[in-house]
């Protein structure tokens, strides 16, 4: 992380020249200092507490931003698991596929492997990230990786319309100055959707680190802010995907419309935090890092004021159990969500209704799991218990597991050998929503809780490992869910 981020706590005028704009990282260090010292005194006047005070986030922008850009950093994988029309329409029967009971092998498998590609490259750049990510500077972790999943949205938006079943495809080659043609048929596109998902978890990574490391320096309403707006942006995905089908255009034209909202969300994003970065707010609380904990303003010396040597081992001896909490609700979430609930169908389907035909799956399996999980972050910021008992959030994570065969034993089509015990929509709506409501809240409490375990100067590594232990959950729990595909 670049540590000289101007913490200034006015953008005043200097006397001096344009040079003087340029600070140092000593120059920040004490600008910090006078804004404690400040704090400690009072203000004098209303004149002193505009130039020297704690800035206010004026209208909540900063927390609407913040909500903005938590729905971005899980935009990716919400829109790609909840397009399941199209991406059932590019994966159907054709004479060339084998049928599985109604689907094709592609479309019964096609969202387990979207949950491998997704979180597997996403958990090993977590982990790089957290170790190595501090030598990238912030400016570009947070707008090179938003400006790299714009720049791969747009390509999935513009192979909507691509016939990939058998037509063939002409890529230019501007260094060799020629021509190769490529026919992708369904299993190519198979493999360049996989791939694309893979790069674009990549640079989903990297914009996660960069801003768990960010909100962890702000008070515990902005980490709510991020983690509901994970959970928003579910439900967003899910309206907009609903929306599409209640228009009754074609799974193509859908899909259209369908990323470009994407397309204009992600734009919207990498402005909103360029103009939030500008901020004085966001500069005096990034500025806050530079300040060991505690901190005395009658030091003599300004060895104290140089940024602390980080631990990483001593970080996690503090927030270990917090790290296998967050990955058994993740290992549990993913390993059911979507690659086992997207094949829960109603018992009552086949009877030619809308909702049992058409609307069951994208309104149960995704509009209602993200709404429930959404309320669950939002009961946690508001309700932040347990505060310091680590081992009841740990114990509520493991009990988690019983979601698993709760699921199975749903009506999952299709199923080669184990039977349906739970064959009541009713009771498979309950399911989802303690599933979804238990998720949103241990995963918003856990990250709550850690902040107050650190100092300022380690409150950003500890928000990475955090992090990083959620996508390893993510992870497990997608090579969890395609073995529970195979299992039914």
């Amino acid at each position: 992380m670049d540590l000289s981020v101007n913490c200034q706590p006015l953008l005043q005028k200097n006397d001096s020249d344009d040079s003087d704009t340029e600070r140092s990282g000593s120059s920040d260090i004490q600008n910090a200092d006078i804004i404690n010292d400040t704090e400690n005194e009072g203000p004098k006047s209303s004149e002193g507490l505009m130039k020297f005070g704690n800035p206010g986030d004026r209208f909540n922008i900063a927390f609407l931003i913040f909500y903005l850009l938590g729905m971005t950093t899980l935009l990716p994988w919400n829109f790609f698991i909840t397009a399941d029309n199209y991406w059932m329409y590019k994966f159907r029967d054709v004479p060339s596929n084998t049928s599985l009971h109604g689907r094709s092998v592609l479309q019964a498998e096609f969202t387990s492997y979207l949950s491998l590609a997704s979180n597997v490259p996403n958990t090993l750049f977590m982990i790089l990230g957290a170790l190595y990510g501090h030598r990238i500077p912030l400016k570009l972790r947070m707008i090179g990786s938003l400006l790299f999943i714009l720049a791969l949205f747009i390509l999935t938006t513009s192979l909507v319309h691509v016939d990939t079943d058998s037509c063939e495809l002409l890529f230019y080659c501007s260094v060799f100055k020629s021509k190769s043609v490529c026919v992708p048929g369904q299993q190519d596109f198979f493999v360049l959707t996989l791939t694309t998902v893979v790069i674009l978890n990549v640079g989903t990574a990297v914009m996660n680190l960069g801003l768990y490391g960010i909100v962890g320096c702000f008070p515990h309403r902005y980490i709510t802010a991020v983690v509901g707006g994970q959970a928003l942006g579910g439900v967003f995905a899910a309206l907009a995907n609903i929306g599409s089908i209640w228009l009754g255009a074609s799974p193509q034209s859908s899909a259209l419309a369908y990323f470009l909202v994407a397309d204009i969300v992600l734009l919207a994003a990498l402005v909103a935090y360029i103009a939030l970065a500008s901020t004085t707010f966001f500069k005096f609380y990034m500025g806050l890092r530079l300040r060991p904990a505690p901190y005395s303003p009658s030091d003599d010396d300004d060895s104290g004021l140089v940024a602390q040597n980080i631990s990483f081992v001593s970080i996690f001896k503090r927030i270990w159990v917090h790290c296998i909490s967050i990955l058994m609700v993740f290992v549990v979430t993913i390993g059911a969500f979507p690659a086992v609930t997207v094949l829960i169908n109603s018992v009552n389907k086949s009877n030619k209704t809308p909702w049992n035909d058409v609307y069951f799956v994208p309104v149960v399996g995704y509009l209602l799991f993200s709404i429930c999980d959404y309320s669950g972050r939002l009961l946690a910021g508001w309700w932040r218990r347990p505060r310091n008992s680590k081992w009841i959030l740990f114990t509520m994570s493991i009990l988690r597991i019983v979601f698993i065969p709760l699921f199975i034993f749903c009506n999952a089509q299709p199923r080669k050998s184990l039977p349906v015990l739970i064959d009541s929509d009713a009771y498979y709506i309950l399911i989802m929503i303690a599933f979804a409501v238990s998720n949103g809240y241990l995963a918003n409490i856990t990250f709550i809780n850690v902040p107050s375990l650190m100092s300022h100067a380690e409150i950003e590594s500890a928000s990475q490992i955090m992090t990083a232990w959620l996508s390893l959950g993510t992870s497990i729990g997608s090579g969890l869910s395609l073995l529970l595909i195979r299992l039914l």
